[in-house]
């Protein structure tokens, strides 16, 4: 049987992500690959406070929930994923990935996560 880990891991080898991390609301990562070094504990707490501003956008614009979050960093990018209303996926990646390969392997593990939560 697979675990959350394992789909994770398994998700970082067929895209172009550095890393990946599930993440509860509350900020606590629940489970994470090892490519991210330190201060994972920190990016989740701050990934689930970055998630605040577009669920307050989608709000204002009465455009239903928050999909995904993707932040163009000048060295990287970032991809949040929901899994489901209490965890998301956070996925890091560098200067030259393709967003559009990341969105499609999250898309293709997503629910295979969401079942292990």
């Amino acid at each position: 049987m697979d675990t959350i880990k394992n789909v994770l891991e398994t998700f970082v080898e067929t895209s172009e992500a550095m890393g990946a991390l599930v993440v509860g609301r509350d900020g606590l990562v629940l489970s994470r690959t090892e490519g991210l070094g330190g201060g994972v504990d920190a990016i989740g707490a701050i990934a689930s406070n970055a998630l605040k501003m577009p669920e307050a956008l989608a709000e204002q614009l009465d455009a239903g929930k928050v999909v995904q979050v993707a932040i163009q960093l000048e060295q990287g990018l970032v991809a949040l994923e929901f899994l489901s209303d209490d965890y998301f996926l956070v996925i890091v990646a560098g200067a030259d990935a393709n967003l559009g390969m990341i969105r499609y392997a999250a898309k293709r593990h997503k629910t295979e996560l969401a079942e292990l939560l």
